[in-house]
């Protein structure tokens, strides 16, 4: 099922796939798609993506040129469509005439010939939502809004919800918007957290932060794995890189125990996608079934 990365690399590969391109008529849906008509139709429109947790926002926005007739299209706004990706919801840009069999809805560009940016599902799980917002009760992005998904946490910390153990707790998304099972599995099998531990013993350990922070280890890290218990990479203060774009980069994980320390090279930890998913581990996508199966046996109790 995508989650919070899979959403935030759609978004980039939506935002480079369409840079350049113009699109135009209406937008098509699918015949056997139980979701809503999307009610847009320009000549010339843009189309931008941007992501938030499980949720990504389409924007189509109408090309208005200085030289058009007064009143056509000067005047239609650009529209917004929310998309929630459900079990197999993705994006794909391909010929108008080679769309996939489940393709759902359907942009075209202005050319010849013609390309469509498609929304797939084949499990028709995905959902959208025309002139849509984020669902407010989401919590902040665990990737994009670190700062506001810590302080989120830790301000509402009493909540009943970090009554229940740690498992249970990461999929809510009213505090974790953007992790689900894959995600949980693998942070907790990485960190050695026992999934079974009452979640709110886990993530007080939280303010094990301030202490890097006077220490000066940085201010705005970059997330690793997101938990109360975090593993970020940030420019590591111990060591010198002897090449530029080769300065070494430190993982630190805040544990119940201690701050433990790990050096590597920026161009081995930064490198694929492991740089662009941001939430995950290196080498986390070879590895992504150990951590689910042992959560599901309880081998990590």
């Amino acid at each position: 099922m995508p989650e919070g990365p899979e959403l935030f690399l759609t978004s980039r590969y939506i935002n480079d796939v369409c840079s350049g391109l113009i699109f135009s008529g209406r937008v098509e849906k699918s015949q056997v798609s139980k979701n809503a008509e999307v009610p847009f139709e320009s000549e010339e429109y843009l189309i931008s993506a941007t992501s938030r947790g499980k949720e990504l926002k389409l924007t189509l926005t109408p090309v208005k040129w200085k030289d058009s007739p007064a009143g056509k299209g000067q005047d239609q706004k650009p529209m917004d469509v929310i998309f929630r990706f459900g079990m197999s919801g993705s994006f794909k840009l391909t010929l108008a005439a080679e769309t996939p069999k489940h393709a759902h809805l359907r942009f075209y560009t202005k050319e010849n010939p013609a390309r469509a940016l498609c929304f797939v599902d084949f499990r028709r799980f995905g959902r959208w939502e025309v002139d849509g917002s984020w669902q407010p009760e989401r919590g902040p992005c665990v990737m994009l809004e670190y700062e506001k998904f810590r302080e989120h946490v830790l301000k509402n910390i009493s909540d009943k919800a970090f009554n229940k153990p740690i498992c249970e707790a990461l999929l809510n998304q009213k505090f974790f918007n953007g992790i689900g099972n894959y995600l949980r599995a693998e942070i907790l099998y990485r960190l050695k957290i026992p999934p079974f531990e009452k979640a709110r013993s886990v993530l007080e350990s939280l303010q094990c932060w301030e202490q890097v922070r006077g220490e000066g280890w940085g201010e705005s890290p970059r997330i690793l794995c997101v938990l109360g218990i975090v593993g970020v990479f940030f420019p590591c203060p111990l060591q010198k890189g002897e090449e530029a774009g080769r300065a070494p980069v430190c993982r630190l994980f805040l544990t119940r125990t201690g701050l433990h320390h790990d050096a590597q090279q920026e161009g081995e930890a930064q490198t694929g996608e492991s740089r662009l998913v941001g939430a995950l581990p290196r080498g986390a996508h070879g590895g992504r079934s150990s951590g689910r199966q042992r959560l599901r046996s309880g081998a990590l109790r």
